[in-house]
């Protein structure tokens, strides 16, 4: 997926699967470290996330390496797209999932196939993406972008227009 994509299709996600998908992206994050976050793992002061924890269909588990634990920067302008997302949502508490299921009273996150399918999916098809796409897929678009010069905050700042 290109630069150009990558951008067309954050425009076309709502929030907060935008930023979801901002943050499985830009920080390299399995699905399930991603929605296994609550908010007392992210520190803005610090301007780091924790990997506390994976959700693997719906079931809690260790983050899946070592190396998956150790704390992620958080550049400002994820910072501040958390931040307002946080803001939005009716579960924020530190010990509220970041992404918690309207539907289950915020009792668990959003599952990751759902989020795909309705709202990941549906946004490919209406900016014409054809090429196959998945979780996987930003979590390496991200890195290969960002390796030649492309910075993750400009993805989020170009879709927000």
């Amino acid at each position: 997926m290109g630069y150009q994509e990558l951008v067309k299709l954050l425009a076309a996600i709502p929030e907060p699967f935008r930023t979801a998908v901002f943050l499985d992206g830009a920080s390299g994050l399995r699905v399930g470290e991603l929605l296994g976050l609550k908010w007392e793992d992210v520190d803005f002061k610090k301007s780091v996330i924790y990997i506390r924890r994976s959700i693997v269909k719906q079931r809690i588990g260790p983050p899946k390496t070592g190396a998956s634990q150790k704390p992620i920067p958080l550049n400002p302008e994820l910072a501040r797209a958390l931040r307002l997302w946080k803001t939005k949502t009716i579960y924020n508490r530190p010990d509220d999932w970041v992404y918690a299921s309207v539907a289950m009273n915020g009792t668990q996150p959003y599952w990751p196939n759902s989020i795909y399918r309705v709202y990941i999916k549906r946004a490919a098809k209406k900016i014409g993406l054809k090429k196959r796409i998945g979780w996987h897929t930003f979590r390496h678009t991200f890195g290969i972008l960002n390796a030649n010069g492309h910075e993750p905050q400009t993805f989020n700042e170009r879709a927000e227009r």
